[in-house]
C-alpha cells in the first residue's frame, strides 16, 4: 500500500487498509490482551523467544473447590490423605507396612518400640470399602466438626482420641496377656479408621442430633451413630467378620474417649452447623 501517492479524498481509506493489513499479517499464536484463556506464552529471560507457561484468569471450578476446602478444613483433608497414603503403600508392600503401622504390642512398646504405631494405627485401612466409607464420612462429619469446633479445636480433639485409642488398647492387650499368658495376644494387629469414625459420630450426636444422616432411612437420627456404629462393630468381631474387625477396640474406646473430650475436657461449645 503506498500512501504516499494517495491523495486526500483516499488518505482515510488508505490508513484503515493498512491497519487492517498489520492485523491480518499478526500471527494467530501471538498473545492478545484480552485473551481469556487459562494460559499464556511468557519469554521473559529467554534470548531465543521460548518461554514458559504462565497461570492465566482463575482456577477449574473442581481445583478450586479441592483448594478452597483444604484451606479451610485443614486437619480433615490432612486425615484424607493419611488415610489414602497409608493404603496405596499397604498395597505395595502390605507385610512390611503391616509390622511397622499397626498397633502391636511386641512392635509398638516391646522388641521394636514403634511408638508411632500409637497414631498411624488409627488412619490404615487394608480394605477398599472402608477407604470410601471412611472417605465419605470425613468429607461430610469431619467437614461439619472441624467448622463447628474450629481448626485447633478439632486437631486437638482427633490427636487427644486417636492416641487415647491406641493406648488404653495397649493396656487392655497387655492386661489380657497377663491374665491369659497367651502370646498371641502380643502379636495381635489391631488398626482401622473405627475410633475416628466413632469420635466423628459422637460429634453429630451433640451438633445435630435430630438431623437424618440417610434422607433414605427417615427413622436414622445422628443421636444414634454411636451406638449403632458399636453395635455393628461388635457383631462383626463376634462372627470374625476380620476385615471389617480389626478396628472394634478403637470403636468402642473411640465413642467413650470422645464423649469424655467433649463433655469434660473441652473448652468452649460445640455450636451446630
Amino acid at each position: 500500500l503506498d500512501l504516499d501517492d494517495a491523495g486526500p479524498e483516499h488518505g482515510a481509506d488508505n490508513v484503515e487498509a493498512a491497519e487492517l493489513f498489520l492485523k491480518l499479517a499478526t500471527p494467530a499464536t501471538a498473545p492478545r490482551s484480552g485473551d481469556s484463556g487459562a494460559f499464556a506464552n511468557n519469554t521473559h529471560g529467554n534470548g531465543n523467544g521460548g518461554g514458559q507457561l504462565q497461570r492465566r484468569g482463575p482456577l477449574p471450578p473442581a481445583m478450586a473447590m479441592n483448594a478452597a476446602f483444604v484451606k479451610e478444613h485443614p486437619v480433615t483433608a490432612a486425615s484424607m490423605g493419611m488415610v489414602l497414603v497409608l493404603f496405596l503403600a499397604g498395597l505395595v508392600a502390605r507385610e512390611g507396612m503391616g509390622e511397622r503401622v499397626t498397633l502391636i504390642l511386641a512392635n509398638t512398646v516391646g522388641m521394636n518400640f514403634y511408638l508411632w504405631n500409637f497414631f498411624t494405627a488409627g488412619f490404615y485401612e487394608t480394605n477398599i470399602l472402608k477407604v470410601l466409607f471412611d472417605l465419605a464420612c470425613l468429607a461430610s462429619a469431619g467437614r461439619m466438626l472441624e467448622e463447628s469446633m474450629g481448626t485447633e479445636g478439632f486437631a486437638i480433639f482427633w490427636v487427644v482420641v486417636n492416641g487415647l485409642n491406641g493406648l488404653v488398647t495397649s493396656v487392655a492387650l497387655f492386661s489380657l496377656f497377663v491374665i491369659t499368658r497367651m502370646e498371641t495376644v502380643l502379636f495381635m494387629q489391631t488398626y482401622g479408621f473405627g475410633g475416628l469414625i466413632g469420635a466423628l459420630a459422637v460429634g453429630l450426636k451433640l451438633i445435630a442430633p435430630r438431623e437424618t444422616p440417610l434422607p433414605t432411612v427417615p427413622s436414622l437420627k445422628c443421636h444414634h451413630l454411636p451406638m449403632l456404629l458399636g453395635i455393628v462393630s461388635l457383631f462383626c468381631w463376634t462372627l470374625n467378620i476380620t476385615a471389617f474387625a480389626k478396628d472394634t477396640p478403637f470403636v468402642v474406646i473411640g465413642i467413650y474417649a470422645s464423649w469424655w473430650y467433649l463433655r469434660f475436657v473441652h473448652k468452649g461449645t460445640v455450636r451446630e452447623g
